[in-house]
């Protein structure tokens, strides 16, 4: 884990700032100290599995973000397969089919 803090000029109060999670979010006290910070030592996709699946889904421009345990490869591949399934059966405008009324005989 690297200190981002003593980089930036932090004073020695927030030398206890340490990153919590895999994503290198600094918190103290259940609060982010800033999003700058947070956004520098992020990766697009954390995990390998979601990674993968996203990759064969052609989906290269997301972040990806868990809460609880994470540690069952199985679900946590399951639930993003599911995310991606979701995303794929909404239709937006552009690709909905065009509809040709006809007058009716009356």
């Amino acid at each position: 884990m690297t200190e981002v803090l003593r980089t930036l000029g932090g004073k020695a109060e927030d030398k206890d700032w340490i990153p919590i999670t895999k994503l290198g979010c600094l918190v103290k006290d259940m609060k982010i100290k800033s999003l700058k910070e947070i956004y520098l030592d992020t990766d697009i996709i954390s995990a390998l599995v979601p990674k993968k699946l996203l990759m064969m889904a052609c989906i290269d421009d997301c972040y990806t973000s868990a809460r609880g345990c994470t540690a069952t490869l199985g679900n946590f591949a399951k639930t993003t397969f599911d995310a991606i399934s979701k995303i794929y059966n909404y239709l937006t405008p552009d690709l909905w089919k065009k509809t040709v009324f006809t007058k009716p005989p009356y």
